[in-house]
């Protein structure tokens, strides 16, 4: 096991973020950021932390069931006489948020957690989710949902924040 130490940026440097010179000196892959208060910290339940990801980079942890079928319902794949469909469930609701398409290498992943993107009007299978026991939060899905109909772009986000942030020193220009 190791720690690393994770800094912290004033949100008018965010377009900094994006350099390409600065995220290879990472060594690490950056799916997105986290926007939080720069307040001292305070005990408890923390609801005012923002995530972005970029569109490309959304997702959603999904419990997989694979479901046989008597009859044709669009997504699924057949082996002989039988069809199967894939559903993809999330924690907090009791019927299957979305569904995605049976395929060999799915099928050994029946009953557990799978991270997938959506991707030209379907799911697709992105990697198992060894570290999770549970699939995300109907509000958490709702909300990933959102933002893949209504991505919120790198530079959407860098105008947004350039035209809406106070900079306290003329050194934090963006480029």
């Amino acid at each position: 096991m190791s720690v690393s130490r994770k800094e912290f940026w004033d949100i008018s440097e965010t377009f900094k973020l994006f350099d390409p010179n600065f995220l290879n000196s990472l060594g690490h892959h950056v799916d997105g950021l986290i926007f939080q208060p720069s307040d001292p910290y305070t005990p408890g339940q923390f609801n005012f932390l923002m995530k972005w990801k970029p569109p490309e980079e959304s997702s959603i942890d999904f419990k997989l069931k694979i479901k046989k079928l008597h009859h044709s319902e669009g997504n699924e794949a057949s082996v002989g006489n039988v069809n199967f469909v894939g559903e993809l469930f999330v924690h907090g609701l009791p019927e299957a948020f979305a569904t995605i398409k049976v395929t060999e290498m799915l099928n050994q992943f029946d009953g557990r957690i799978i991270e997938c993107n959506y991707k030209d009007g379907q799911w697709l299978l992105m990697r198992e989710r060894t570290d999770k026991s549970r699939p995300n939060s109907y509000p958490t899905a709702k909300s990933v949902m959102e933002t893949i109909k209504n991505p919120l772009t790198e530079q959407h986000l860098v105008d947004f924040i350039a035209q809406n942030t106070y900079v306290k020193s003329s050194k934090c220009q963006q480029k």
